[in-house]
């Protein structure tokens, strides 16, 4: 396996647990449920490390007026390149959901079960009775609400 396929494996399953594991605390402050999350973090990550690096530079070297102008620039162009890919990825609307109504309860034994899926590697299949139950509570409390 070569060392980019490494790395994208690798991050995708970061994004994924990451998400995974932010998902109930989304729904229940925001009530959202964004599908774009894992692609975005792929997309977007190289992005802000290459913003945070230039502005690193400047902040180091920009008592130089030349590498000053330059990381500017260079930094206006990255967060247009960013705003743009936000708001192309923003305009699609079928790629989450909104008004998702939960309580704290719902949350918390969300999170939870999210966790232990992450660190079981074995017998998750004791954990899909249990996700069967979080995900009908979701679905009567918004049939309801």
């Amino acid at each position: 396996m070569s060392l980019f396929t490494k790395w994208v494996r690798s991050a995708l399953v970061v994004s994924t647990v990451a998400w995974l594991i932010s998902l109930p605390a989304t729904i229940y402050s925001f009530g959202q449920i964004s599908f774009l999350a894992v692609p975005m973090t792929l997309i977007m990550t190289p992005i802000v490390c290459l913003i945070l690096f230039t502005a690193s530079l400047r902040l180091l070297l920009g008592w130089m007026e030349i590498v000053d102008q330059v990381t500017g620039h260079l930094l206006m162009a990255q967060i247009d390149l960013l705003q743009y890919t936000t708001q192309v990825m923003a305009g699609i609307e079928f790629l989450s959901m909104e008004d998702v109504h939960t309580d704290p309860a719902w949350a918390l034994l969300a999170t939870i079960w999210v966790s232990a899926w992450c660190l079981i590697e074995r017998r998750r299949i004791l954990l899909l009775p249990s996700f069967t139950m979080l995900f009908g509570w979701i679905l009567i409390a918004n049939q309801s609400g």
